[in-house]
């Protein structure tokens, strides 16, 4: 394994440090003062002479190394340097790195004028490029393993929890999703299902889909709602009959027209006839127009009133089932907070369990009969409690995510539930405006606009001239044929309504099949995906577990939680870290500290790689987990300034 070990480490007017020289010797160092005395910038100071980073990644423009005033403002014309001698393999190397502030004095000026900074970089005391000093420090370490070796917290909590997960397939080497097929019969349909995607990644897609058709079939029923109240009533209307009488009437309505037509030719010029015909047409033509547009108006009226009574209903029942989920939830919420309380008392009974040694306890083995020493029946007795207790932790871990997921669907459900019930008051004031709307509208008569006055005009005036040209009067007879004309005319247009009814209930009727066809080839898919859902899930379990296997080869005492059970059964992958079956955000300072160092001292042997590890907050822990790697304490001390202790 390559080591790498710092010897010594020379700050000058780095963020605020003016000058400090400190020498390790390639030993373990501890760095003790108390608050904002500089301890953190010692171990800042090593990052940025490497990679231009604090110790928490940050670049210089966020963390600035610049000396500051009192006043916030920059202290100017100062080089702020860090220098640090390293052996690595057994060769030493002087790495230093200095930023300066570059005047230039401008023609015709009598000042220099500040235009920027500059970075010198020094390897073995001699000036290098940028880039053949990158070149050097990558030699060492790649800036990504650096803190994965450096920083006890970073795999744990500096990381995605995705390219955590890779550094564990790296170090422990991945299942092969074939083998995992091959253990497990009910998985043999799966690679036809993923088709070359990786399960992990088609999961996701799944659920998507499945939310998707999920709001298809819940739109369903609202289409097909919508659809059917656009069907009229036709139970009292015999299609073909219609059909037939409307043949019947355009021919009466012809016959009779040809008759008034020869009644007025006798005398009445044939041109004045027809226009008279005309203009009587016109005038009929704007009266049906007028009651067909007062009925449009009327029906669309009612249709809006019907959809709006609809989306009234809905949110009601919306309000009633949220409420109900509410309950049911609260309840929920409050069976698990018991469980977890029962857990913890179980806990706390099982830890005050004490062991009572019997002496002269005998092994009740036929073939054995040795007495069982105190100190064995003791050490059964602890690792049977450690088992117990640790089963506690798992499944109390496991309870607190289910209770914060509970939680958090509460809170979502209390939220839709305010706006649900803003959504009844609100559509509960559009009915009864949309409803008072309507009264005038069913009542009012029909307004025939355009040319329809001056149409009665030039019919009056045709009329006259008609009359005055006659030889003699068949005004009666004219009268009753224009009687009969008007009255087939009625029986005509009514016939046309109600064949025009019966088109439009055929028109929603095939929509309606429409819409059944759509929902049974929606549900199949849904029945598919579901089907296909189960399978990856099953299959992600079975890889998690053999997964776990091997990551408790590399990791010994280290666990990690791997994938999340969801309250309907259904799995996500994860890779959390945790402390003694606790979260490792929830574990305290110390155990936090330990487990990272565990984790370093395992990748170290993967990378073959051994670099200065920096504690921060070490004063935390009352004894450090060993590491095989040169160690700096960062300690909160009383002491007025940075102190060093071997």
């Amino acid at each position: 394994m390559k080591v790498l070990l710092l010897m010594n480490l020379s700050l000058r007017n780095f963020r605020g440090v003016k000058k400090e020289d400190i020498s390790l010797g390639g030993k373990d160092l501890s760095i003790c003062a108390a608050n904002k005395l500089g301890k953190t910038t010692c171990g800042d100071a090593i990052t940025w002479l490497l990679f231009g980073k604090d110790m928490m990644g940050r670049s210089e423009k966020i963390f600035k190394i610049k000396t500051i005033n009192e006043d916030g403002s920059e202290v100017h014309k100062l080089n702020h340097s860090v220098k640090a001698d390293f052996t690595y393999d057994g060769v030493a190397i002087t790495l230093e790195k200095i930023l300066k502030e570059e005047y230039v004095k401008k023609r015709g000026e009598a000042k220099k004028t500040f235009t920027g900074h500059v970075t010198e970089y020094r390897i073995d005391g001699l000036k290098t490029t940028a880039g053949k000093y990158k070149d050097a420090v990558a030699n060492i370490a790649e800036e990504k393993t650096f803190r994965l070796l450096t920083v006890p917290l970073h795999f744990s909590e500096g990381m995605k929890w995705e390219d955590r997960r890779d550094i564990i397939i790296d170090v422990c080497g991945d299942v092969s999703d074939e083998d995992i097929i091959l253990g497990n019969k009910k998985l043999a349909g799966l690679p036809e299902i993923l088709n070359g995607k990786k399960a992990e990644a088609y999961l996701p897609e799944l659920k998507e889909k499945r939310r998707n058709l999920n709001s298809q079939i819940d739109e369903i029923p609202t289409r097909v709602d919508e659809n059917n109240r656009k069907a009229p009533d036709i139970s009292g209307i015999a299609q073909k009959e219609q059909s037939a009488a409307l043949v019947r009437y355009n021919q009466e309505l012809g016959t009779k027209g040809q008759t008034l037509l020869g009644l007025d030719s006798g005398g009445v010029s044939p041109e004045l006839t027809q226009s008279l015909l005309d203009i009587k047409g016109k005038i009929n033509d704007h009266e049906i127009d007028a009651k067909n547009l007062a009925a449009d108006a009327l029906r669309k009226k009612r249709e809006e009133l019907s959809e709006l009574q609809q989306t009234h209903n809905t949110a009601v029942l919306e309000v009633e089932t949220s409420k109900t989920s509410l309950v049911t939830l609260e309840k929920s919420f409050t069976e698990t907070e018991n469980k977890i309380d029962v857990l913890r008392k179980d806990f706390k009974e099982i830890a005050g369990e004490v062991c009572t040694p019997v002496e002269g306890l005998c092994c009740d083995s036929s073939a054995c009969m040795q007495v069982i020493p105190t100190e064995i029946q003791t050490e059964t007795f602890e690792r049977v409690k450690k088992e117990r207790t640790d089963k506690i932790n798992v499944d109390g871990s496991a309870l607190k995510d289910e209770l914060a997921g509970i939680g958090d669907k509460v809170s979502s459900l209390k939220a839709d539930i305010i706006g649900q019930s803003k959504v009844v008051e609100n559509t509960a004031t559009a009915v009864n405006t949309c409803t008072e709307a309507i009264k005038p509208m069913e009542t009012a008569e029909p307004v025939v606009t355009g040319a329809h006055a001056s149409d009665i005009s030039e019919k009056e005036r045709i009329e006259a001239s008609i009359e005055s040209s006659k030889s003699g009067d068949v005004s009666g007879i004219k009268t009753k044929l224009d009687e009969e004309i008007e009255a087939i005319t009625i029986k005509r247009d009514a016939a046309v309504a109600d064949l025009n009814l019966v088109t439009e209930f055929n028109k929603v009727e095939e929509r309606r099949k429409e819409l059944a066809a759509e929902e049974d080839t929606i549900t199949a898919k849904f029945e598919k995906n579901e089907e296909e859902l189960f399978l990856i899930e099953e299959f992600i379990k079975a890889k998690v577990y053999s997964l776990g296997v091997k990551v408790a080869e590399k990791f010994g005492d280290i666990k990690f939680k791997l994938f999340k059970t969801a309250i309907n059964g259904g799995v996500e992958p994860c890779c959390e870290v945790l402390v003694n079956g606790v979260p490792f955000a929830a574990a305290n300072n110390a155990a936090r500290i330990n487990t990272g160092l565990e984790v370093i001292n395992v990748l170290s042997e993967f990378y073959d790689n051994s670099l200065p590890v920096v504690v921060d907050n070490s004063e935390a822990v009352n004894k450090l987990e060993k590491s095989g790697s040169q160690m700096i304490k960062l300690v909160v001390t009383t002491d007025k300034k940075l102190t060093f202790v071997k």
